[in-house]
């Protein structure tokens, strides 16, 4: 089957937010065979920080406790280099749509927490677990979900109908199809953590080339990412359009802040990379940051 190239769901799409520049580790896999990256994330040094730095830099308990989290994002299989590794280019899928899934909700005012499988989940309103399937059968295809209860249901549904009216075409598969999609043992923790809407997607087969082909690209990363916002909105309803009242003049010193904001956030994150800054120095600019943003809009 001959795919013809899929809508990009961000054509049209105002980028009010500019992505974040961050240059890959030097090691990190460029060279694609078939839209995947030749070796796998976890073949590579990709390091992700400690499970107990990572939660200490989001929350400090004397000054963070009323920090309210709208959004978690997992990044299935990610962190881990040996065992239950994943779907070979699963890991590589799962940053990538963790990052433009951050991307969009960010803009629309959300706040996300993005994780690897390591960490445990901080209570939110929504969870959501980024996977891919795998099949030694090449003709197994198809999208599914995985939730322990009603909440869970009604935001993975709404996961799977943006999915398609956003171009999936690779078919979608029973909810809770397997044992280990009921069970997820992320859902658990999240449930856990008091988040009420929680849920697992195995966003197609990668074993596929016709899945693949929907999946291994930017635009099957940005299809995911619409599908994610679309669910959330149904969950915590739509997004305040701030932007619109704001006048022109204060929209245009939004966008250069923004712009100046996400140039030093991927310096922090190169030098997070690197080992050149702790991560309390980082949460330490990250306020700073934002205090700038406030005192650039008058708030």
């Amino acid at each position: 089957m001959t795919h013809q190239p899929e809508p990009d769901p961000d054509s049209g799409a105002d980028a009010i937010f500019p992505p974040l520049d961050i240059p890959p580790p030097a090691n990190f896999p460029t060279k694609l065979l078939d839209g995947v990256p030749v070796g796998d994330v976890r073949d590579e040094k990709f390091d992700i920080p400690p499970k107990k730095a990572f939660q200490d830099a989001l929350f400090n308990p004397e000054t963070d406790a009323a920090v309210k989290v709208d959004v978690v994002i997992e990044m299935g299989h990610v962190a881990l280099k040996t065992g239950a590794t994943g779907t070979k280019g699963e890991q590589d899928f799962n940053v990538a749509a963790a990052g433009h899934i951050a991307s969009r909700l960010r803009q629309d005012g959300r706040t996300v927490v993005v994780i690897d499988c390591e960490t445990f989940p901080p209570k939110s309103t929504v969870y959501v677990s980024l996977h891919c399937d795998g099949s030694d059968s090449p003709s197994a295809r198809g999208a599914s979900v995985g939730f322990r209860d009603e909440n869970g249901a009604r935001a993975a549904h709404a996961f799977l109908k943006a999915y398609q009216a956003n171009g999936w075409s690779g078919g979608v598969r029973a909810d809770n199809y397997t044992d280990a999609l009921r069970r997820y043992y992320g859902t658990g923790q999240a449930a856990e953590a008091g988040t009420p809407f929680a849920f697992i997607t195995e966003c197609g087969f990668l074993t596929n080339a016709d899945d693949r082909a929907l999946l291994a690209n930017e635009t099957g990363h940005k299809r995911v990412a619409e599908a994610v916002r679309q669910a959330v909105n149904e969950v915590l309803g739509a997004p305040d359009d701030f932007l619109s009242a704001l006048s022109a003049a204060d929209q245009a010193k939004l966008l250069a802040t923004a712009r100046a904001t996400n140039a030093e956030v991927g310096r922090l994150a190169v030098a997070i990379r690197d080992g050149t800054v702790g991560l309390t120095t980082t949460v330490g600019t990250a306020r700073a940051q934002a205090a700038l943003i406030r005192s650039k809009l008058g708030a």
